[in-house]
């Protein structure tokens, strides 16, 4: 993959991280090992700086051997628990002076190099307020080419499919409704200006609330798909949306959420490949339902 960056922009990282311990390809592995050596790989087509974010009960010397490499280019935070994703990104955020802030799940794994640079020139674009990634499962099928809205929810676009070269939006750089702040990339003066993610949606949602109120404010959010990362999705954290985390994104969004959007043309949603952005989703309204 090459870009056309002139200069080398700084790139502040931002990894919320337990430095967890999860089975990968029938191993153990601490991903964010393997997130950062896949990070370490980018260093020389942008001036890269990591901060982690680790929960208060994490050792500060967990990551010794990564400061050894990365000396004064890791930062380490410590945000109180219990856990709160927008809370930790935008510790994070606030804490660098970056041209670019890349949220970015400490499960994540590059697939091949020049991703970061790549994302990196789609973000500086004037109107281009955040950027996603294509992101597989360990399996290879897709967790994320992009949100659409439609049908009452929010939804990843053929999740747990296999890519298919006949399917335009698996593939290049397209506009979308939201990015999965896995791995969002943005300006950090858009994330100054945007007011960051909303801390009272902790764990779910806070990427499609994020995406739409970016949206509001007249940025276009665009998917990458020729940078293209692995994401262990739920290894790192409990599964599962509460209804008050439902309903406050039904609240939020209304009848944005009824679709199709426009950028999702209805036959891009074929029944079978509908998959919720929250797994748990579907099941959650079941239980109320059938309470």
């Amino acid at each position: 993959m090459t870009t056309s960056l002139g200069e080398r922009p700084s790139v502040a990282v931002v990894i919320p991280t337990r430095c967890q311990i999860a089975e990968v390809a029938g191993r153990p592995r601490r991903l964010v090992d393997d997130c950062l050596e896949g990070l370490m790989a980018e260093s020389e087509t942008v001036d890269l700086e990591v901060i982690t974010v680790l929960d208060a009960d994490v050792p500060g010397d967990t990551l010794d051997k990564w400061r050894q490499r990365l000396g004064s280019r890791l930062l380490t935070l410590s945000s109180p628990l219990p856990f709160n994703f927008s809370k930790k990104v935008n510790m994070g955020a606030a804490a660098t002076q970056a041209d670019f802030v890349l949220f970015l799940n400490d499960d994540i794994k590059p697939i091949q190099p020049g991703w970061l640079a790549a994302m990196t020139e789609i973000a500086r674009v004037p109107d281009v307020g955040a950027v996603g990634a294509r992101l597989l499962y360990e399996d290879h099928t897709i967790q994320h080419v992009g949100h659409a809205y439609a049908y009452g929810a929010a939804f990843h676009f053929d999740a747990g499919q296999r890519v298919d070269p006949n399917k335009h939006w698996h593939h290049g750089l397209r506009q979308v409704s939201g990015v999965t702040a896995a791995c969002l990339m943005q300006r950090r003066e858009i994330w100054q200006r945007s007011g960051g993610f909303d801390e009272s949606l902790s764990n779910n949602f806070n990427d499609v609330e994020y995406c739409w109120r970016l949206r509001r404010q007249g940025y276009k959010v665009m998917q990458l798909n020729d940078a293209e990362l692995f994401h262990y999705e739920t290894k790192t954290r409990s599964t599962g949306a509460a209804m008050w985390e439902i309903e406050r994104i039904e609240g939020a969004l209304g009848d944005q959420l009824t679709g199709p959007d426009d950028f999702t043309p209805e036959a891009m949603l074929p029944r079978e490949s509908r998959f919720p952005v929250s797994r748990q989703l579907s099941r959650a309204l079941r239980r109320v339902f059938t309470s």
